[in-house]
């Protein structure tokens, strides 16, 4: 929906909507009070509800691929305006153009095929997505500590550095894998010295290459580790470190990227192959989670209301109602070939279930 006053329409059209415990249909100019005046927190202790419920009831089985509860954390812009309607929104504005972002951390349970949003906090307009990780990881293991969802955590190169890394793993007990870049250049140059750059092998050559093809599409990806980094620079939790390349071949063109990683993990945590494919799976939270929200749901476009904290109140709500989808295009639905069912059409069967069924649907147990 567009709008609150399409929300309103459709509420008024839902066939079951006492069922649902909709009594009337509430005008736009209610909805859009109700958004600004409901407190975000509670909807926090919802959303993780309704992750432990999902472990509970095993959706959040491991991919045996990988073998470790992977969480991959990163930054996302969920709103841009032109003035300032939210307190933490950041000014980014140009010459001749005014920009205010508000930008949040996600955590999202890359670990699983279902790739579930577990947790969200804003990044305060004062600080940056290093200063905020961790408090976010704090209220994280607050919530599920105790139920091994967080063993490991994947970050990108922004928020690597000694004092996140060692407080997550000794001071949290929790591992990690960090990407490595410029950020940290005395770091990074110790791990080229040990693994080699560019067009440099590794002196003890590559651990692993792992080729795939999909039709004209050749990757070729090479793996290097060392524990010679443990204990390098101070960094107490630190115990390898990992050269990955990757060779990419559509026809005669060529691409290669490179990509450096430190990690508390021991070298017998993950066989090499699993370390490639905890590497890729980090990128499920832009590639799975990230991508829906901005491109199927428009979320930075369609916030309905953006004055106040009603951002963050919508962006939640969006996040529960994504790891119902989610749920659904895993666990429920398939195209006719076996394949993941594209959002939009999972999104008209839900929409339509609302529209059309009828209260007998309901006690025969067709939610």
């Amino acid at each position: 929906m567009r709008t609150l006053r399409d929300v309103e329409d459709l509420v008024k059209n839902i066939s079951i909507r006492s069922e649902l415990g909709v009594r009337g249909a509430p005008s736009d100019t209610t909805l859009e009070r109700t958004v600004r005046e409901v407190a975000c927190e509670p909807l926090l202790g919802v959303l993780s509800e309704q992750v432990r419920q999902m472990q509970r009831s095993k959706q959040l089985e491991l991919l045996e691929a990988l073998g470790i509860s992977l969480v991959a954390v990163d930054g996302k812009v969920i709103a841009t305006d032109p003035v300032r309607l939210h307190p933490e929104q950041q000014d980014q504005s140009q010459p001749g153009a005014s920009s205010f972002v508000l930008k949040v951390l996600r955590a999202v349970h890359v670990g699983s095929a279902l790739k579930p949003v577990i947790g969200q906090m804003v990044i305060p307009a004062s600080a940056g997505e290093s200063n905020t990780f961790q408090p976010f990881v704090k209220r994280l293991l607050d919530d599920y500590g105790r139920s091994g969802l967080i063993a490991c955590v994947s970050v990108d190169a922004g928020f690597t550095n000694r004092e996140n890394m060692d407080w997550l793993h000794d001071e949290r007990g929790v591992d990690y894998i960090a990407a490595l870049k410029g950020g940290q250049p005395t770091m990074l140059a110790e791990v080229h010295r040990l693994l080699g750059e560019g067009e440099s092998a590794p002196s003890e050559g590559w651990e692993l290459v792992e080729r795939e093809r999909s039709g004209a599409r050749q990757v070729t990806r090479m793996l290097a580790r060392t524990t010679a980094i443990a204990g390098y620079h101070r960094w107490a939790s630190v115990k390898q470190a990992w050269r990955i390349r990757q060779r990419v071949q559509v026809g005669e063109k060529v691409t290669w990227e490179e990509r450096f990683f430190l990690t508390s993990l021991p070298l017998e945590r993950l066989k090499p192959r699993a370390c490639l494919h905890a590497v890729r799976a980090h990128w499920g939270i832009e590639n799975d989670a990230n991508w829906t929200f901005d491109a199927v749901w428009r979320e930075d476009e369609r916030a309905w209301v953006r004055q106040g904290r009603a951002l963050e109140m919508l962006s939640i709500l969006r996040i529960l109602a994504f790891n119902l989808i989610r749920l659904l295009r895993h666990r429920v639905f398939r195209a006719p070939a076996g394949h993941l069912l594209p959002y939009r059409s999972l999104l008209e069967i839900v929409r339509t279930a609302l529209m059309t069924l009828q209260p007998a649907d309901l006690n025969a147990g067709f939610t």
